[in-house]
């Protein structure tokens, strides 16, 4: 295997030691994007947004965090019913 397939299989063997992890509870992908308001629809530039957002809306329905390093999802929860959920590192 070269460097992207060891990277990828890396990642997933750790996501199932995680997984593993007794404080680990999973979220299931349940969020229906035509919920949106017309802020949030209008903070919808491309997939990125878009995945952000439903990550946010997870974190938010779940009483949880996204712990991420992009500042634009500070940007993206402003002014919404998530604006707690992201936490910028």
């Amino acid at each position: 295997m070269g460097g992207a397939q060891d990277a990828i299989q890396r990642a997933l063997a750790g996501l199932e030691r995680d997984c593993r992890s007794p404080g680990h509870e999973y979220w299931p992908v349940d969020i229906d994007l035509r919920d949106l308001s017309d802020l949030q629809r209008s903070r919808l530039v491309g997939p990125i947004q878009i995945a952000d957002t439903q990550l946010l809306l997870l974190a938010h329905r779940h009483r949880g965090q996204l712990v991420t390093l992009d500042t634009g999802t500070r940007e993206l929860a402003s002014g919404t019913r998530y604006a707690n959920s992201p936490m910028v590192l």
